[in-house]
This record gives C-alpha cells, sequence and structure tokens, in this order.
C-alpha cells in the first residue's frame, strides 16, 4: 500500500496546502515524509489526516482483497476506449466513477495503472491542468519503481500533457522516452497507432514535416486496415498540413481530397468542415484568394463550435487583407467581435479582431497602448508566432506615419521572435 501518494492525492485535490493540513497533527517536513512514502503514519496520525481531507482509510486491507485482479482487465478496456474514440462524455462519466472507486486502488501496481488511467481520460478534455499535476507528480516521484509498461504509458501521458501545454518541444522529448521503452514490451496494433499518431502530431508542431508525414502514415495504415476511417482523416490532415509546409501543394491538394472523400461517405459535418479549413489555407497559399475564402466560408458555415467558428472568421479576415479589402476586413472583424462578445476564454482573438481594424486604418492616431496590450498579451501565453507577427507590422505602421522612437520599440520586440519566420511572403502568413 502507498497510502502516502493517496493522501497527497486527496489534499492536491482539495487544493490544500502541506502547512494547513499539518497543523494540529504533525510538522510540515513529517508530512512531507508521509506523502513520499518514505515514513509510515502511525494509526492516531492517520487517523486526524482522514478527518481534515473528510476521508476514511479504515477497512482498506478489506478493499485491497475486494480489489485484487479486478482493476486490470477492467482498467485495459476503459483505456482501449478511450484510446480508439476519444469521447468526452465518456472521459466525464467514467471519471466519476472510477474517482469515486478510488479507494479500491491503493496497493502499488493499481495506484499506478488508477493514476495513469486517470490522467488519460483527464488530458481528453480541457482545462483540467490542476487536477492533472496532482495525478501526475506521485507518478513522476515514482518512475523508477514502475513495469516498462506503466514507465511506457508514463511518458505518453507526459508527452500529450505537454502538447496541450504547447511546450512541443518537451512533448517531444517524452514520446521520445516512451519509444526508448518500446521495444521491451508488447503493444497492440491500436495503442502503436494512437501513439504514432500523437508523436506525429507534436513532430507537426514542431515543423519536422518528413517525421509527421512518416508516422501519421504509420498510423494510417491501421486506421485503414481496421475500418477507423475518422482518425484515418486525422492522419490524411496531419499529411496534408505537413505537404503544405514543406510547400508540396500539390500532394497536399491530393491527400486532403482522400480525406474528403471519406468524409463524404461518412457524411462528417466535423470533418467537412475542418478539411474546408485546410483547404482554404491551401489556397490562400497558392494565392487563389477567391478559392480560399469559399472553403474558409464553407468551414464557417459546417461548423457549429464557437471556438472553431472564430478560427474561419480570422482566417477570412487574414485573406481580405492580403486583398487589401477593407470592406471585407470591417465586415468580419465585427461579425467576429459580435460572435465573442466577452468570452474570456477567446481572448486572444478579441486582439486578433481589434488589431485588424486598427491595421485597417493606418493613421497617425494609433493607440499604441492597446498594441503593447496586445503583444504583451501574446507573449504572455507563449504565443511567440503572434508576437512577431504584430510586432513587426506595428513597427511598419509606425515608421511610415514617421515615429521612429516608437517604430524601435517593436522592431526589437520583433527581433526577438523572429525564429523561423523570415521565409514568409505576406505578413498574414506569420
Amino acid at each position: 500500500m502507498i497510502i502516502g501518494h493517496l493522501i497527497r492525492r486527496e489534499r492536491l485535490n482539495k487544493q490544500m496546502k502541506q502547512t494547513y493540513l499539518a497543523k494540529g497533527i504533525c510538522s510540515p517536513s513529517y508530512l512531507s515524509k508521509i506523502e513520499n512514502n518514505d515514513i509510515l503514519p502511525s494509526k492516531e496520525i492517520l487517523e486526524l489526516i482522514s478527518v481534515k481531507l473528510d476521508i476514511d482509510f479504515g477497512g482498506m486491507e478489506d478493499l485491497l482483497e475486494e480489489s485484487e485482479g479486478r482493476s486490470r482487465n477492467e482498467f485495459k478496456q476503459i483505456y482501449k476506449e478511450i484510446t480508439l474514440n476519444r469521447n468526452i462524455e465518456y472521459a466525464k462519466e467514467t471519471l466519476i466513477k472510477l474517482f469515486d472507486d478510488r479507494f479500491f486502488y491503493i496497493n502499488k501496481d493499481d495506484f499506478y495503472a488508477y493514476n495513469l488511467l486517470v490522467l488519460r481520460l483527464l488530458l481528453t478534455g480541457k482545462d483540467n491542468n490542476e487536477m492533472v499535476d496532482s495525478y501526475l507528480q506521485p507518478l513522476i516521484k515514482d518512475q523508477e519503481k514502475m513495469s516498462t509498461c506503466q514507465y511506457y504509458l508514463l511518458k505518453k501521458v507526459q508527452g500529450i500533457y505537454s502538447y496541450h501545454l504547447k511546450n512541443f518541444s518537451q512533448s517531444l522529448f517524452f514520446f521520445e522516452e516512451a519509444i526508448s521503452v518500446s521495444n521491451k514490451i508488447s503493444l497492440t496494433d491500436w495503442e502503436k497507432a494512437d501513439f504514432h499518431y500523437m508523436y506525429s502530431l507534436t513532430n507537426l508542431a514542431e515543423s519536422h514535416n518528413i517525421n509527421a508525414i512518416e508516422y501519421s502514415n504509420l498510423a494510417l495504415q491501421h486506421y485503414l486496415e481496421s475500418f477507423q476511417f475518422k482518425r484515418a482523416i486525422e492522419c490524411f490532415i496531419i499529411q496534408g498540413i505537413a505537404l503544405k509546409k514543406s510547400n508540396k501543394f500539390k500532394e497536399a491538394l491530393a491527400t486532403y481530397q482522400k480525406a474528403s472523400e471519406i468524409s463524404e461517405k461518412f457524411n462528417s459535418t466535423y470533418y467537412k468542415a475542418l478539411i474546408a479549413q485546410n483547404l482554404g489555407s491551401l489556397h490562400a497559399s497558392l494565392e487563389e484568394f477567391d478559392t480560399s475564402l469559399k472553403f474558409y466560408i464553407q468551414s464557417f458555415e459546417l461548423k457549429s463550435k464557437l471556438e472553431d467558428k472564430v478560427l474561419s472568421i480570422f482566417s477570412i479576415i487574414q485573406v481580405y487583407s492580403r486583398q487589401n479589402n477593407v470592406q471585407g476586413i470591417i465586415k468580419w472583424t465585427e461579425k467576429g467581435l459580435n460572435e465573442i462578445e466577452n468570452n474570456a476564454e477567446l481572448r486572444a482573438y478579441s486582439y486578433h479582431f481589434n488589431l485588424y481594424r486598427i491595421f485597417t486604418n493606418e493613421t497617425n492616431n494609433i493607440d499604441t497602448d492597446y498594441l503593447c496590450e496586445a503583444i504583451n498579451y501574446f507573449e504572455s501565453i507563449k504565443d511567440y508566432r503572434h508576437t512577431y507577427k504584430y510586432s513587426i507590422k506595428m513597427g511598419n505602421v509606425l515608421e511610415n506615419g514617421n515615429k521612429y522612437k516608437k517604430s524601435n520599440y517593436f522592431y526589437k520586440k520583433a527581433i526577438k521572435f523572429s525564429n523561423k519566420q523570415s521565409k514568409y511572403q505576406y505578413w498574414e502568413d506569420i
């Protein structure tokens, strides 16, 4: 039994500090040793901790006997379901059940397996970072005690979590750690395919386009053979984006066509919208702006989620900006701002839309305070691409208005975030 990790997990889930839990029971350093399983607490201390955490540690020996052998098959089935289908509602329902049964899984092997499964379910949704950390940290501390299979799953989970946090280089590091031990364990074909898919996605984010194509193709083969056509479409889209980023536009177009043919057979609105969005991006790169607009507008009309819709709006605005179509920019920025209103989760798009309105009316009365606020925001969320994009544009606008001192400030900021941007022809492409 690893009672310390269980205490730590319950404390973190209740957002309780060590000093608060330890007060009146023991010293914080002693509690830290308990949570790290360096020492086993006495029954008296354990009872006091359980009262403060509002949980019951009594009868755990019986629970251990009851749960023996119960969890492994159950966990495998849940893991397979969430890996293959990634159903958010299923993840939520299963998490509730697993949380209610959490005291069944308190011996070492079950504890690791339980936490790894909970993490995989949590990562299916969004905004679970605090809970992810509370389940992840005990596993990281004990990773050397894990079986090879558990270590592989931990590294995969860390790779997915880092990807969610947009720390793509770290994500690649964890996935490569998983690869280093994967040949020591027996992985099912569906698990290999899911890993290859995630690894290709992270390579794409880091512009490792050859790797993205290679590993997405490995996943694609399995998905086509097992008739998992939705996952196959996602692999085609990864390949299309990687080919576009490699300036292989004809190959990218052919790849999107394959994805489109599958989505038509299943009449999937979600994937039709996703493909149309990427076709819009491809035709924009080919400077076929009218065709690009057609696909972006089609994507917008097919989408139902607000976050997805405003992405299409932003894409439409950028095409109109390339065409110097002021009316188009004003129309769609107003539409975008009306869609999001004061939605805090879409704050970035509020800045995007307002900045394009400002740049459309390039006068000497530009609100530089707002520009600084927006650029600093993108820097704060580590969106360095848009930090660079708007800094360089702002420098140009101010220089054209003979405000050289202010323009110099933005040029310096732009230089700081200019990695990999020099190949772009249009500032909207950045």
